[in-house]
């Protein structure tokens, strides 16, 4: 096997276990987004425009999320599902 195809199996290895996890918590205008790793160390914190767009530029790629908890006020049933 070459070098090439070793170092492709085990990055797409590592990807497969790593696991994301994503907190929204909704407002109006603006949505804060946090990404933990299954270590819960924080990968990123952003907020971004209430709007579907913008909230799935945010939780996409490279994130392979399990999970996405979403805050339970009045506002978050507004958020896209």
């Amino acid at each position: 096997m070459s070098v090439t195809r070793e170092l492709q199996r085990r990055l797409r290895a590592e990807q497969t276990q790593l696991h994301h996890f994503a907190g929204l918590d909704v407002s109006v205008k603006e949505t804060s987004v946090c990404i933990v790793d299954d270590t819960g160390k924080f990968v990123r914190e952003v907020k971004v425009a209430s709007e579907p767009a913008a909230l799935l530029a945010a939780l996409r790629n490279p994130y392979h999320l399990k999970r996405i908890g979403l805050e339970a006020g009045p506002l978050s049933q507004s958020a896209p599902r």
